[in-house]
């Protein structure tokens, strides 16, 4: 999600939770060439952090309304 617009990663940010643990948004940072990113901490025991399983699912279920990323079914 870099690169997004404030306002539409702060929601992303609030809608994000992991469906395998209580994961869930720990930071928003900003580089230095201005673009945006947010970064999710899991349980230590989450299938995510294993690398068993991709967090797409949860991310794209994170996305806000009318997301240029999101299919509107």
């Amino acid at each position: 999600m870099t690169g997004q617009s404030p306002a539409e990663l702060l929601e992303f940010a609030r809608n994000y939770s992991c469906g395998h643990c209580d994961g869930d948004t720990v930071e928003l940072t900003k580089s230095e060439g201005n673009a945006w990113s947010a970064r999710f901490r899991h349980n230590d025991d989450c299938p995510i952090i294993a690398g068993a399983i991709s967090s797409i699912p949860d991310k794209v279920r994170a996305l806000p309304e009318g997301s240029q990323y999101r299919e509107e079914s």
